[in-house]
């Protein structure tokens, strides 16, 4: 995401990422705040078309959810 933002302008931005004028926001002020995600650890992908390099999506994963069966497996 960081290149995007950086190599592009808002509207470039919007169409590449597919994004509304609010989720552009949202994402823009992510990008400029960061994320606060304390003690967990978050990875994201965007999903690319091979022959035509446009990003058709994106998905990811974090550590909360570890945190949280690890929780389960020690609390009586």
């Amino acid at each position: 995401m960081k290149q995007i933002f950086e190599l592009n302008n808002d509207e470039e931005v919007k169409k590449i990422l597919g994004l509304t004028d609010e989720d552009f926001d949202r994402q823009k002020k992510i990008h400029q705040q960061g994320y606060e995600s304390y003690n967990r650890k978050m990875l994201n992908f965007q999903i690319v078309e091979k022959q035509s390099s446009v990003i058709i999506g994106n998905c990811g994963f974090h550590t909360g959810i570890l945190n949280i069966i690890a929780l389960k497996l020690v609390t009586p």
